[in-house]
């Protein structure tokens, strides 16, 4: 086998084919095996000893000698894409017996080998579910092309299979058989088409969010009676000059005040579908949040009764709470440090009713004050946990105190 190159009129580069010479009875001929385009492209002082890696891996035959990793890159992709779309036959004789019975198929035990090993799993499931909600539909209405549409699939199939961004997806794609079940020539892609492809994803985000979950509560018949809220934060290392969100903040949940941030705000139903979500600037206290998620959730319930929001004491101010009320919405939320001072004699006199007693005993006792419903809680985990701190803290003073008296001594 060799290599030659051609051309053709629609390509301005060379196109590379793999040729084989054939015995005929006539003379000798050659055969095109396989044509790789303009994308592999292989180095003219590699190609002769590339062209006869191939030709051995096709016939089974092993080198004795320990064989160069570049030169296996180009020949894995190249038998990959004979198995695909090229012409290879092999030259060994079919036993007359078995030419004779079309459902039967010869295979050589003691030379059967695997090559091209790629994890199919996980992607195939992450395919069928793709699929199955109608992510193809929802991005072509978006204004999405195939091709967008498949390198969008593995951009968030990467995600949740292996956390990879964008620059280390097609690292990843060379590992799982994208190229059989999402989109040919995927491992030919970098990682630029994955950047520009989250671009056009953030740009569209919510028109896919809406039409995303229309299609979720359609096919698990969701209910929009709860909606739960809450915020994290994630830190950049780098500067991010060009993003005006990233912004210092002393409230780091990672700890990383050397870094800028952004907020982001989370939106679940009751089931833990995501609804949407929001970036907010990193310099922006939770409190602060909930004025734009309750104008998001006006629009999306005209005409309905607005849902209960469920969210946690980060949001809570007397500023926030009016605010909710004035939108007329059901809400539940834990309750600010030391307010539960004000029902001490309920907690020590209230008649509890026990919620749960497996393992760790539960107690609650429903209050009722100036139309707002207080649900008491009394746990033994909860007990347990406040005072290993209270004890914690308490050694903490007492190894302070005689740090200070041993040095007065000093």
């Amino acid at each position: 086998m060799f290599f030659r190159e051609t051309y053709s009129k629609s390509s301005q580069k060379p196109v590379l084919q793999l040729i084989q010479t054939c015995r005929t009875p006539k003379a000798p001929r050659q055969r095109v095996v396989v044509s790789l385009g303009t994308k592999i492209n292989i180095p003219k002082n590699l190609r002769s000893q590339v062209a006869q890696l191939v030709e051995d891996q096709l016939k089974g035959q092993k080198s004795l000698f320990k064989v160069d990793p570049k030169l296996m890159i180009y020949c894995d992709r190249i038998i990959k894409k004979i198995q695909t779309d090229g012409k290879w036959r092999s030259e060994r004789k079919q036993v007359k017996n078995f030419q004779e019975d079309k459902e039967i198929a010869q295979v050589f035990i003691d030379q059967v080998e695997h090559s091209q090993d790629r994890m199919l799993g996980p992607l195939l499931i992450g395919h069928h579910f793709w699929k199955r909600l109608y992510f193809p539909n929802i991005l072509a209405d978006c204004g999405f092309n195939d091709s967008q549409i498949g390198t969008a699939e593995l951009s968030v199939l990467s995600r949740l299979i292996e956390q990879c961004s964008e620059h280390a997806t097609p690292a990843w794609i060379k590992t799982v058989a994208a190229e059989e079940i999402v989109i040919k020539d995927a491992e030919t892609f970098s990682e630029d088409r994955f950047y520009h492809i989250s671009d056009k994803l953030l740009k569209n985000k919510d028109r896919i969010e809406i039409k995303l979950y229309r299609r979720q509560k359609s096919l698990f018949n969701l209910e929009d009676c709860i909606f739960l809220y809450d915020l994290t934060n994630t830190y950049f290392e780098g500067i991010c000059a060009l993003n005006p969100k990233a912004q210092f903040n002393k409230n780091q949940k990672e700890k990383r005040t050397d870094c800028r941030q952004v907020v982001v705000a989370l939106s679940l139903d009751g089931e833990g579908f995501v609804r949407k979500h929001q970036v907010f600037e990193g310099n922006m206290s939770d409190c602060k949040s909930l004025k734009e998620i309750l104008e998001a959730l006006k629009d999306d319930f005209q005409g309905k009764s607005l849902p209960t929001i469920i969210f946690d004491r980060g949001v809570v101010t007397e500023e926030n709470i009016k605010l909710i009320e004035s939108c007329n919405l059901k809400y539940i939320v834990s309750s600010r440090s030391g307010e539960e001072k004000r029902f001490l004699t309920e907690f020590e006199e209230g008649e509890f009713k026990t919620l749960k007693d497996e393992g760790q005993k539960v107690e609650i006792l429903l209050k009722k004050e100036d139309g707002i419903s207080y649900l008491l809680c009394k746990s033994e985990g909860r007990c347990a946990k406040e005072r290993s701190m209270r004890n914690r803290r308490e050694q903490k003073l007492e190894e302070e105190l005689v740090s200070c008296q041993l040095s007065s001594v000093g």
